[in-house]
């Protein structure tokens, strides 16, 4: 890569990262009664399969992004159905599971997931898939995410 290539890599990374840090952010779900749930696969130690994000009511987590991409720039992970279990989450979108994310999390604290600085395109279903110490296992998600401009 040439010197007016590496330029314009540093200035695309740089105004990523000034995204991230002059935006509006917005909450999912956006009201305290509604919840998401993420649920380990059926057999310990391994990943479920890629399931969309929704809240209690079906309400996507793709949607906020039907129509303007954004960053997705927070997930918090909190009340697991079972203590001191290792978790591993991951989070992607579109059709061949682009990845967004992933963490190793223990049921014993609350955490929030870094994301890698990747857009989520308008359009573009969103999905997670985890595996816990026990099958079936479950925790309550919140996400933060904010749109391009």
């Amino acid at each position: 890569m040439g010197l007016p290539e590496q330029i314009r890599a540093v200035v695309t990374r740089s105004q990523t990262q000034l995204l991230h840090l002059e935006n509006e952010t917005f909450l999912f779900p956006a009201v305290s009664n509604v919840t998401v749930t993420f649920s380990a696969g059926g057999v310990a130690n391994v990943f479920g399969a890629w399931v969309e994000i929704a809240d209690n009511l079906g309400v996507t987590f793709s949607s906020v992004f039907a129509a303007q991409s954004g960053y997705i720039c927070e997930v918090m992970c909190y009340t697991f159905s079972i203590a001191n279990e290792v978790w591993i989450i991951e989070l992607s979108y579109g059709a061949t599971n682009i990845t967004l994310g992933r963490q190793r999390v223990r049921s014993d604290w609350t955490y929030l997931l870094p994301l890698l600085c990747r857009p989520v395109p308008a359009g573009e279903v969103v999905y997670y898939r985890a595996m816990s110490q026990t099958a079936l296992a479950t925790c309550l998600v919140n996400f933060r995410y904010f749109y391009l401009e």
